[in-house]
């Protein structure tokens, strides 16, 4: 066995390669014509050439979005890696109350049904920067056919300029989600004992660092499921570039996990132990570095291959989460579903029984479309769900208008049965090759109208689907506590007694079963 996982980790270095064209050819799009305007935005020229200015005066940013807008014919580049290039500079743009808001350098285009919106890195997305260029990389489907671009200020002041925009097609791209082995004809997945036999586990994300007298009330919560992070700078970008200092890093982390493990085995609590980070963290389009450098990835392996050493055996751990969130947009030398395949193999190579927790791209339920199954027994799926984001994720970044559920969210009814559409990918492939279904992550803010609601109706969704489920999360941030109550984000207070969105949970935890 261990001879043909080996074997099998030396094809993964061609997974996701590109075919480009040996050429990039650039197109220009012009300033000075084709655009829809609004009152405040102009073309004007500056230095010879034209200028796109945005500008929006101060108190006058609030649930705005003022952008200049192009529709793109996108159907040459269908299959094609693509790079938008924008010169940009930014004076005063006021912080917007979401992260995903603020300078808009965004192309909105459908692939299938699903709406997509590349943007600009974070960075670039408020304050005062000089002439600056931009990359947006961006994948098209086979199926896109006109998309848009929009230009300007959503939700913020102050003033953009924008001298050139271009678009550089780096060629044909095969399948950059490529599964990194060949499935066996009418292949269904397979599981042990040792997963088929426990029973429904349904927890939560953990705090971040061990405290025992929060597993000793998750114990009194029923909760008989933990999803145990480790997490360094989950999101950061261009971070954990120092491989030592991540590795030694690391090894405290180990020493904490042990006591995390020990303690659970007391409790009767199962472990999903969750690489919630990788060495060399993001890139500024939010891919995982180790996809695109391989000395990153091969201390992604390292770190597995001493997790595993360690705690072979462990009667705790349920299983092994590879990575979460594996973000990948476009092609990249090692695609997401490689690296997690080439760590399966490092992980079994040494313990040969360990469940594994493998993920879609990015996290989400869509990219359930194209997510292939790994040929190894004992591999769990995982899903993040948190969709509508603009209701969930609501007023992280700043105080914001509530936007409430059940309701009319982003010019969609938003319910139950929306829900349940929004996670058909994922049942499809779980009725397809029988995958076991694991929701490492949902939640809706607490101060969200509504949560409650939407917390009875994502779970009850899982329970009709036999899924395990963690809720994001224990004591870790105010904004997701079940604990806290508040009227925003920033007014966070501990809640006398259970709120309703304890309740759905405790609810739900009284049909858990401790697992042996």
């Amino acid at each position: 066995m261990r001879n043909i996982l080996i074997a099998a980790v030396t094809i993964l270095a061609a997974a996701g390669m590109i075919r480009a064209e040996q050429t990039c050819p650039v197109r220009t799009i012009p300033l000075d014509s084709g655009w829809r305007l609004p009152p405040e935005a102009r073309i004007a020229g500056a230095g010879g050439r034209p200028v796109l200015t945005v500008t929006v005066p101060p108190g006058e940013s609030a649930a705005r979005q003022v952008v200049a807008r192009r529709t793109l014919n996108l159907v040459p580049y269908r299959g094609h890696q693509v790079e938008f290039i924008y010169e940009v500079r930014a004076d005063r743009v006021s912080r917007p109350p979401e992260e995903y808001n603020g300078v808009k350098l965004m192309l909105h285009y459908k692939d299938g049904e699903k709406n997509r919106w590349p943007n600009a890195p974070r960075r670039y997305s408020f304050g005062s920067y000089d002439w600056s260029t931009v990359t947006v990389r961006v994948y098209f489907g086979h199926n896109v056919k006109d998309g848009e671009l929009l230009i300007g200020l959503q939700n913020s002041s102050g003033r953009i300029e924008i001298r050139s925009v271009e678009i550089r097609d780096l060629g044909a791209v095969s399948d950059p989600y490529a599964a990194p082995v060949p499935l066996p004809e009418n292949y269904r997945a397979e599981y042990t004992a040792r997963i088929s036999s426990l029973p429904r586990l349904r927890g939560v994300m953990s705090p971040n660092s061990y405290h025992p007298e929060d597993l000793e009330e998750l114990a009194r919560w029923n909760s008989n499921l933990i999803r145990w992070q480790i997490k360094k700078n989950w999101g950061g970008f261009n971070a954990d570039r120092d491989i030592p200092e991540f590795t030694a890093w690391f090894q405290t982390k180990l020493d904490e996990l042990e006591k995390v493990l020990n303690h659970c085995r007391k409790l009767g609590i199962k472990v999903a132990v969750d690489m919630h980070g990788a060495p060399g963290a993001r890139l500024d389009n939010f891919d995982l570095a180790m996809l695109h450098e391989k000395k990153y990835a091969d201390a992604f392996i390292a770190c597995w291959e001493k997790l595993a050493a360690r705690f072979r055996g462990h009667p705790a751990v349920w299983a092994y989460d590879i990575i979460n969130e594996p973000q990948q947009h476009g092609a990249a030398p090692v695609n997401y579903l490689a690296i997690q395949y080439r760590a399966a193999a490092a992980i079994r190579a040494i313990d040969p029984d360990v469940p594994l927790i493998v993920t879609c791209n990015i996290g989400g339920p869509d990219t359930y479309r194209y997510l292939k199954p790994l040929p190894l027994k004992d591999v769990i799926y995982t899903v993040h769900m948190y969709e509508p984001i603009s209701c969930t994720h609501q007023g992280i970044s700043g105080v914001a208008p509530l936007i409430s559920y059940p309701g009319t969210i982003d010019e969609k009814k938003w319910d139950r049965t929306m829900l349940k559409k929004q996670l058909e990918p994922v049942r499809d492939f779980q009725e397809k090759y029988g995958a076991r279904i694991y929701v490492g992550e949902f939640s809706a803010v607490r101060y969200a109208p509504g949560a409650a609601r939407w917390l009875e109706d994502v779970i009850s969704l899982f329970e009709e689907y036999g899924w395990d489920w963690s809720y994001h999360a224990f004591r870790e941030s105010h904004f997701w506590s079940v604990e806290h109550v508040g009227p925003d984000g920033a007014h966070p207070v501990p809640a006398d007694e259970d709120t309703d969105r304890k309740r759905v949970l405790l609810r739900y935890f009284e049909k858990n079963e401790k697992p042996e």
